[in-house]
């Protein structure tokens, strides 16, 4: 490693190690080689998309199965502010949107989080994911369309049910007549049961929105 890749270590680890294994890498990236042909190895395959169908939205996408690589990286960004991860995630996110029925969407829209969470976290790993997609894709990003009315505590653990239960009513538009005939589309970090999304696209529908849809990093590999 030459004395300027040294210092530039020195002072932006973040850009040459890898966030995964922590290797050290000679060109600013975020993965290593080994990592990254780890995580294609959780390629949510085109002919696997269709077989996550929830009634109330127009469709899904994600790019990545819930499992080795990306569920890491997920991780990673969620609980340990690895920010920068959203990048990655992000256009991963966007060529599989790309690829999709879904990529006629009007406004990007990310899944909130409530208050109290956001001012605990520091930030929202929906909203970066989304910015980096609309970079990517060139479509609109309505950051403030949704708000998270009330806290709805971890969905980790409980059954479909109990998360459409705790969800109901959990989300709010905050200026209805913005949405009114556009396509939406949504971005969230994990499909999991699909509970989130479905309270979300039940706070949307009544703004006269013409479609509600859903794209995430990861999809899990069946209902909880």
């Amino acid at each position: 490693m030459s004395l300027v890749q040294s210092l530039s270590a020195l002072l932006f680890p973040q850009l040459n190690v890898c966030h995964l294994c922590g290797r050290a890498l000679e060109h600013a990236r975020l993965l290593c080689p080994d990592c990254e042909r780890r995580a294609r190895g959780c390629h949510l395959p085109p002919s696997q998309q269709a077989g996550y169908d929830l009634q109330q939205l127009g469709g899904t996408v994600s790019a990545f199965y819930y499992r080795g690589v990306p569920k890491q990286l997920v991780h990673l960004l969620k609980y340990q502010a690895d920010t920068a991860l959203a990048q990655w995630l992000g256009e991963h996110m966007a060529a599989v949107l790309a690829r999709s029925s879904l990529a006629n969407a009007d406004a990007v829209i990310p899944v909130p989080l409530h208050a109290q969470r956001l001012q605990d976290r520091g930030y929202n790993q929906s909203l970066l994911l989304a910015q980096v997609l609309c970079s990517c894709t060139g479509l609109e990003l309505i950051s403030d369309a949704l708000v998270r009315s009330r806290p709805t505590g971890t969905q980790v653990g409980r059954t479909r049910a109990e998360r459409l239960q705790a969800l109901r009513g959990a989300f709010a538009v905050s200026d209805p007549h913005r949405l009114s005939g556009k396509r939406i589309l949504l971005v969230d970090d994990v499909l999991t049961t699909g509970a989130t999304a479905i309270a979300c696209a039940e706070a949307l529908w009544w703004t006269g929105t013409i479609s509600v849809s859903l794209v995430t990093a990861c999809r899990a590999e069946k209902d909880a």
